[in-house]
This record gives structure tokens, sequence and C-alpha cells, in this order.
């Protein structure tokens, strides 16, 4: 297809030569001198591309171009001559660059003794105008006039507020305050640098400049811009490719420029300018539209395989980003960005509301997934906000109120998810799953509870699941809602719980007698959601967090109270000697089995982990009379109960050296120091059989009898 001449690679020469900028009023404030982090990395590169100057003349060494992206502007509605010879144009994008070039250029043409020169570029006309300028701002206008006509002199630029002609009003201005600290910035900059710009920022510093007014064919300029050979930002693409004609391009340009600011006011300490976050945005709104579109997507896991879902997992993991005008109209982004805005800004803004009905952490979606260090937000983070952004962009659409706080319980039962097993490998369906969720559950209600009135088959069976279910049929079956939920939420935050409380709420349906036949039911046929005790549950949870107190894993304490709890069992090894064994040491599988769980009953209200222990231990040694009866003691997990409260007080025992026992028969050999009455000999065992891994007790530092006595045993 051959381009037309509507697009080109423009320097500041050309530019400034056939162009008035003009700075619109819904431009926002320069700003890039309050950031000298993103002013210093633009002077930078201009320096190192100019590299320097010739020893004798000052010129640049270098003549390579330097190309600083787009210049998108649009023609105001007075102008109406065509070929007019010098046409004034709005600047719509690219305001903060082209201030800083026009300061440059300033700065060197007084450091250089180029002024009249700088004044001829820029048609300067007495306290009147030229040919950049921000007339509409008449504060920032005049300054501007009155900088170029009486500063001659790098020391005045130094000094610009001691000036005779510097107003008082003109302190409270933010552009003009940036523009000074930017001067400032700039003249410390190159105060020692005597290569020579003013030419070299005029030829070779080169934009590509878009009049928005100049083509209706979209397709084609984006064939353009791509062709030129530079790396083109996402939303530089699709504003170029789906950007209206006629009569709307200057109302879509301005709500363009709108969400732009949105994401340069957001954009970070390590970005330079808005790209980041918008680009994000752009691909998040082709991933929820793909699915939306897509009606054939079900919540099955394991269907990932199919075209359609391969195609959006690709943009999820944000391995290929193709964005597609069908789904990034510009209508849908309005829709869309109106929704990112109301969850950044007046939800944001409540969440102090929130946090008076819930002690739980209730920002949820940081600032920082607007502006990501990794260009792209993590594949999780897409499950937590994607879902979020729907909900709200739905509910605008119907013109419903958006209720805060169920848009909090929306983000919060997804948080809950961050460290689960299944939804973790499958993070990327799973994405999409939370979004068709979303979708059906807006056809009826706004609280994510009532997704267990859903059919089974709109809800995906990883996130709906049978904790899940029976957690959420409580929240909306007691009137004390709030109550319930914030305690629910804070045990789930539990390090150990990771999200996970079903153990603690069937726990809370038993007693200290009736927990010996407790077993954890997956399918919840145990207990009744009628039946449920915010206070009994209330008293397990806070043994619970008595239990680990001291640290965040199952530790050497809680390991020690399971020996004695009916956890370990004894066996054997195909009669080649006797066996403990540890029948699960995964995390999940000890805390809801009920030789932990007891611990939750025989625990005494406001009774500290350090007493519960000690009280455990006195328990344990009265059932023998004297130190003989306990030296007869045979039962092997007793034995080994002792051995290690012997070595845990000189901190010489470690449970990671295995929780499964070997025991050999040594009652015959007399040069074995043991403790008992009846010698066996153990082994650590990593895993439970023969073969494993191992590690022998050392029982010559097992000196047992000197910790009864150190702890006034006997």
């Amino acid at each position: 297809m051959k381009t037309k001449n509507y697009l080109k690679e423009q320097n500041i020469l050309f530019l400034l030569s056939q162009n008035n900028f003009i700075i619109p009023e819904i431009q926002r404030e320069y700003v890039w001198g309050n950031n000298p982090k993103v002013l210093l990395n633009f002077i930078e590169n201009i320096k190192s591309k100019a590299s320097d100057g010739c020893l004798s003349c000052g010129t640049p060494t270098n003549k390579s171009k330097i190309n600083i992206g787009f210049l998108y502007t649009y023609k105001p509605d007075y102008v109406t001559i065509d070929n007019e010879r010098f046409l004034d144009e709005n600047l719509i994008d690219g305001q903060q660059r082209f201030t800083t070039l026009f300061l440059l250029l300033f700065y060197f043409s007084i450091k250089e003794v180029r002024k009249d020169d700088f004044l001829n570029l820029i048609r300067y006309e007495e306290l009147l105008s030229m040919a950049f300028d921000y007339k509409v701002r008449n504060l920032t206008h005049r300054f501007l006039l009155e900088l170029v006509e009486k500063s001659d002199t790098v020391e005045q630029l130094l000094n610009l507020q001691g000036q005779t002609w510097f107003l008082n009003d003109y302190k409270k201005d933010p552009s003009i305050k940036a523009i000074i600290k930017a001067l400032e910035i700039i003249c410390s900059f190159f105060v020692a640098d005597k290569t020579i710009y003013f030419d070299y920022i005029l030829s070779y510093v080169r934009f590509w400049h878009f009049k928005t007014e100049a083509t209706s064919q979209g397709e084609e300029l984006y064939i353009t811009m791509n062709a030129r050979g530079e790396a083109l930002s996402k939303n530089e693409e699709t504003k170029a490719s789906i950007m209206v004609k006629d009569d709307q391009q200057n109302e879509w340009g301005k709500k363009w420029e709108n969400w732009q600011d949105f994401f340069w006011k957001r954009k970070g300490l390590h970005n330079s300018n808005s790209d980041s976050g918008f680009n994000e945005f752009l691909r998040w709104v082709q991933i929820i539209e793909m699915t939306e579109q897509n009606e054939d997507i079900n919540n099955d896991d394991d269907d990932e395989n199919a075209e359609n879902v391969k195609e959006i997992i690709r943009l999820i993991q944000a391995d290929e980003i193709e964005l597609k005008n069908q789904y990034l109209t510009l209508e849908i982004l309005e829709k869309y960005f109106k929704a990112l805005d109301y969850i950044f800004n007046e939800y944001h803004a409540d969440t102090k509301t929130l946090e008076t009905i819930y002690t739980i952490k209730t920002d949820l979606l940081p600032l920082r997934l607007l502006h990501p260090v990794k260009k792209h937000i993590e594949q999780m983070e897409c499950f937590l906000l994607l879902p979020a952004i729907l909900y709200c962009k739905k509910l605008i659409d119907a013109g419903k109120p958006i209720n805060n706080q169920n848009l909090f319980r929306l983000i919060r039962f997804l948080s809950t998810y961050k460290d689960d097993v299944t939804i973790r490998k499958t993070i990327n369906k799973q994405v999409i799953n939370a979004l068709k969720m979303v979708t059906n559950l807006l056809e009826n209600s706004d609280d994510i509870a009532d997704i267990t009135l859903l059919k089974r088959s709109l809800v995906s069976k990883s996130i709906l699941t049978n904790d899940v279910d029976f957690k959420l049929r409580i929240f909306k079956a007691f009137k004390n809602r709030n109550e319930i939920e914030d305690l629910f939420w804070k045990y789930e935050d539990h390090t150990v719980n990771k999200g996970k409380i079903g153990h603690l709420i069937q726990a809370s349906y038993f007693n200290q007698v009736s927990i010996l036949n407790f077993e954890y039911k997956r399918d919840y046929t145990n207990v009744s959601v009628e039946n449920f005790n915010l206070e009994i549950f209330k008293s397990i949870a806070e043994k619970f967090a008595i239990l680990f107190e001291d640290n965040d894993n199952i530790s050497n304490k809680i390991w020690s109270l399971l020996l004695l709890s009916g956890y370990f069992k004894k066996g054997n090894y195909y009669n080649v000697h006797d066996l403990v064994v540890c029948p699960n040491s995964d995390k999940e599988a000890v805390i809801q089995n009920k030789s932990f769980l007891k611990h939750l009953h025989l625990l005494k209200t406001n009774q500290t982990l350090a007493n519960y222990i000690e009280q455990t231990n006195k328990t344990f040694f009265d059932q023998y009379k004297e130190i003989e009866d306990l030296k007869n003691e045979d039962d092997y997990i007793k034995q080994i109960f002792v051995y290690q409260l012997a070595l845990r007080s000189i901190n010489n025992w470690n449970w990671s050296k295995g929780k499964n026992f070997g025991i050999f028969n040594r009652n015959k050999d007399k040069n074995f120091n043991c403790f008992f009455n009846h010698k066996y000999q153990y082994q650590h065992y990593i895993q439970r059989w023969q073969g494993a891994e191992y590690n022998f007790f050392e029982h010559s530092k097992m000196n047992v009898t000197k910790y009864l006595k150190t702890n006034n045993i006997f």
C-alpha cells in the first residue's frame, strides 16, 4: 500500500518553521522540572547521542538523529485557512518533551550567544506571541514571554525569582515553578560542557508529527507508523489506528489525553512517561473483551487447549501481545477507563471507610499496578484486578451504583487464592474463569457471596470449592456478617492457613471429647451452616494463633506436642525393624488432623504457648512416680518424646532431619549408652522406609538425667 505524506519524521527546526504550537487548556501542567530523574534521563540521552564536542569548535562529533516519539496536534476551530503561512496547532501529546526542548534551546542560545537566532526561530513578538505558547493560560503565557525577552545570561536563569520583572503571582503557578526548576537542572548539568548543542537539537532531535485532522485513514496510518523503523508503544499504535475523523477528532483526542494524564500522574519513579501503565490498560481491556466476546469458553480448569482460550492465555502471559482494534474501540476503552478511574479514585478514597468496618488490610489493589516495574503485572495480579475492573464496568454500563463494600468483598474473595496451589498452577485459565464468574454473578447480584446460588456449571470448581461455598453461605446466613467476615479474613491471612480456614470452621463444631472422633470432611457433610457458633469459632481461632505465636511454620514445639497426641503411629517394616511413622508432614494435612485440632480444645483461654507446653510436659512426667519408673518405659514414642526434650534443651534437636524413626533393639549391647533400661537405637528418616536418607540419634548428647535435674522433675 502506498503511504501518504501526512506523517513524517520532522526535526525541531522544521516543526517551528511551519507551526505555532499552543498548549491547550485541557493539557496538564508542565511537571518534568519537579522530577529530576526523568528530566536528567531525557537530557543525558540527548548528550549521549551528540557525544563530545570538537576540541577546537565544540561541534558535536556525532550527528546521529534521536527520535523522541510522537507529537500529536489538532487544529483549533478558529483556524480556517489551510494554506496559512504558520498554522496554529494545539499540542495534545508531547507537551513535556516539547517544553523541555524549548527550554534547552533557550538555555543554549544564551550560553552559545545565539539568542537572536532563537528569537527569530520562535517568531518572537515583544510580549505578545511566539511559536510555542501557553497563551490560554495567561500567567504562564506572560512568564514565558518575559523570560525569553529579559533573560540574557545564565546567571539570570539561575536567579529568576530575583529579577525585577518576576511577579509574586508566578510563584503560585505549577508550570512556572516546574520550568524554573528545570532550568536550574539544565544549567547545572551543562555548566562545564563545552559542546555546542543549539544547532544539534534543531536538526537532529526529531518527532513523528501527527495532525489528527490530516487523515481519516486509520489503518493506513497504523501501517505507516510501524514502517518507520522505531519502536512504538502499544498505546501509540492503538491511538493512531482507531482515532476517529471529522468533528469527533478533537473530542476523542481530548479524552485520550485525559486517559494519558491519568497514567502520567501514577507512573511511578521508575517510568519517564505514562506508556507502561497505558499499554497495560490496553492489554487488560483486550483480555476482558476477548473473554466476554467468547461465549463458548467454559469453566473447566483443564480446557486450555481450545484456540480461543489459548489466544487469551498468550495475552495474559504477555508472551505475545497483539492488540486488535475489534476489542479496543474508543467507545469500549472509554467504558473501561471509567471503571479503572472509579477503582483508583473513588474506591481507593473509600478504603478509609472500609477500615472502620474491618480490621484487616483493605487496600488490596495498590497503585503500583498502574506502573509495573517489569512492564506487565503478574498473572496472579491479573486474577485480582481484571475481574474488579469488569465488575465496575458492568455496573456503570447498567447505570447501577457501585457498593464499595461489595466491591471490596469481591477483591478480598479473589485475594484469598494468592497462595492456592491449584489456582496458581492454572492461573492463566483461572483469570478467564474469574471474569466469567463476574459476568454470571452480575446477572442477578452484585454480592460475591451469591455465587453460591449459581449453577455449579457457571463457576469454576477451583474457585467455588466446598470450603469456599460453606464460608460464603455462613456470610449470608447471619446478620452480623461484617464481624464474621473480618474474623474469617483475619485467619485466612495467617501464613500457616494460606487462605483456608475450613479446619478451624469444622473444629468449632466439636468439643474436647468429640474432637477425638473428628475427621476433616471436604464436602462439609459433618457440619451445617445453621449451627455455626461465632463465639466457639473465635475461641478456636484465637487458640490456633497461640500455637503459632513464635513461628509461622509448624515449629519444634508443635511437633513435640504431636508426639503425644496420637498423630505418630507405630509400625513395622517387613519384620526388619520397628518404626514410628509420621503419616503426613504436609502443613495443610497436619492442621486438618484431629490430633492437632484437639490441642485447640485443650488450650485454655488466655493461656500462653509456653504455659501450655509446660503443663503438657508435667502431665506426661506425672505418670511416673520416680525416675526408675521412667527408665523402665519401653514405649518407642514416649522414649523419643523424652529424648527430643533433652536435646531441644541444648539446641541439638532438628525435626528437619526426619519425622519418621527407625528403631533397633540394642538390649544385649552392653556398650550402648542409653538412659532407658530398654535400650533402643533410633534414627531419623526423611522418608518413611528403609533405604531413605536417615540420621542416627546422637545418644552421647542425650543427657536425660541432666535435663530432669535442671527442670526439677523427680
